[in-house]
């Protein structure tokens, strides 16, 4: 059965310890093995935020690790980190040079030359398989984006329109970001800007790297920061009206899909929290493991009794110590725990860790709830 383990970490700690992991993203977002690709990484709320001498990628793949690592102790030059801004570093590479062989997802962290402090690994970045537009017309990848994400916008001349040179182009995108109108790029507004180039390995296929926010702004209409991205609206031609390609005689319309927000089987009403708080969690059973085949869903799956117990665990100075404490039913399948950890515990004035499991008289829930305090 599976068992959910929800860990906030609200404070840094030394190398061995959390050391939360960075946020990376690449430019483009759809690149080939062969092609240059920028990451950006910020490591803000990491072991080595505010971190003074030089930082360094230590990454690997689903088919070996990247040649530029060195060792763990002394890392190679290569894969240093340029400092673009506060806690923000940036490192340009092809795949086809710093991997032996052909990849299909990267990942990495960032660490001092020496060793001495790192973060947690970074999500996985999977490549794009440029293989999925065989069948279409066009796409954008992601597929969520707003104003400040890297996309890829792409279509396959194969499959729609007339432009005959399908392989040497040129290709220009006439655009606009939300509505045709005010966002609005046309193809012949700045042709270097409006270029699409062509996807090495796939012929007929070619893309346009952007971030919409700086492609779509112009110096008398800029797009604000706060702008709540729908989608891209988008003709492709030749550079001249006489050949375009186009949507099978619609225009294209990039969608931004609308985020689905995950219900957490239980969660701190805190983001940030001391030992001197009260502390309220929010506990929804109909989040909890709801099974499949092959799983079992969890005992207290869609539990909407009046009862539930939790059993609160503390580190502290003295160790641990575990108090039953019971939630209170505010709706359906919803319950609210309130802790007040310096008064309930007895160390807890010195509480660096909690733990919260659950249960209903025999059934035991598999959901652990897990944080860590603010000194």
């Amino acid at each position: 059965m599976k068992k959910y383990s929800l860990i906030l970490i609200m404070l840094a700690f030394a190398v061995g310890a959390w050391a939360q992991k960075p946020r990376v993203t690449t430019f483009p977002a759809a690149f080939t093995l062969t092609e240059d690709v920028t990451l950006t990484i910020d490591v803000t709320g990491t072991a080595l935020e505010g971190m003074s001498e030089d930082l360094y990628l230590w990454a690997w793949s689903n088919n070996g690790d990247n040649l530029n690592n060195g060792s763990w102790d002394n890392s190679g030059a290569k894969n240093r980190l340029t400092k673009v801004g506060d806690n923000v570093y940036t490192l340009t590479f092809k795949c086809s040079e710093v991997y032996a062989n052909p990849v299909t997802q990267i990942q990495g962290l960032v660490k001092t030359q020496s060793g001495s402090a790192k973060t947690d690994d970074s999500d996985p970045i999977l490549l794009y398989d440029f293989s999925q537009m065989d069948g279409l017309t066009g796409a954008v990848y992601p597929n969520l984006f707003g104003v400040n994400t890297p996309i890829s916008i792409m279509v396959n001349l194969n499959n729609c329109g007339n432009i005959t040179d399908k392989e040497n182009g040129p290709v220009h995108m006439h655009g606009a970001l939300n509505e045709w109108g005010l966002y609005q790029i046309d193809f012949n507004y700045d042709l270097n800007r409006t270029a699409l180039k062509p996807v090495n390995g796939h012929p007929g296929l070619w893309k346009l790297d952007l971030i919409p926010g700086e492609y779509f702004s112009k110096e008398n209409a800029p797009v604000p920061e706060d702008l709540k991205v729908t989608g891209i609206w988008a003709v492709f031609n030749n550079g001249t009206w006489d050949q375009k390609a186009d949507d099978n005689g619609s225009d294209f319309h990039f969608v931004s899909a609308v985020p689905v927000e995950k219900v957490q089987p239980a969660e701190f009403f805190l983001s940030k929290f001391t030992a001197e708080d009260v502390l309220p969690v929010i506990i929804k059973t109909s989040a909890f493991e709801a099974g499949s085949e092959g799983t079992e869903a969890d005992p207290l799956y869609n539990y909407n009794d009046e009862a539930m117990s939790c059993a609160v665990t503390l580190t502290t100075d003295n160790g641990k110590e575990t108090l039953n404490i019971a939630a209170v039913k505010t709706a359906d399948y919803t319950y609210r725990l309130v802790l007040l950890p310096a008064r309930q515990f007895q160390g807890g004035r010195s509480a660096t860790a909690i733990e919260i499991s659950f249960s209903a008289g025999v059934l035991k829930s598999e959901t652990v709830l897990k944080g860590s305090f603010v000194k």
